[in-house]
């Protein structure tokens, strides 16, 4: 799992991070929103993205989940 976010929305995503694999045993990875679209990644079948922000309208972090959309991974927000 690849969770999204940006500002405080990163740091909630910090303790998202803790809890799902300490208690679902999930590999999980978090970005900054801002610079996910210009770095190399890695897609995989099985991948799931989490976007979290506060507002819902947070311009990078929506930016980045279109990016994963269209390479048709599964997405949570």
């Amino acid at each position: 799992m690849v969770i999204l976010a940006c500002g405080t929305s990163y740091y909630a995503g910090l303790v998202a991070k803790n809890f799902l694999q300490e208690i679902a045993d999930l590999e999980v990875a978090v970005e900054i929103a801002s610079e996910y679209r210009y770095q190399k990644n890695f897609y995989s079948d099985d991948m799931v993205v989490l976007a979290i922000s506060q507002s819902g309208e947070t311009a990078d972090t929506i930016a980045a989940l279109k990016e994963v959309q269209k390479k048709g991974i599964m997405t949570l927000g």
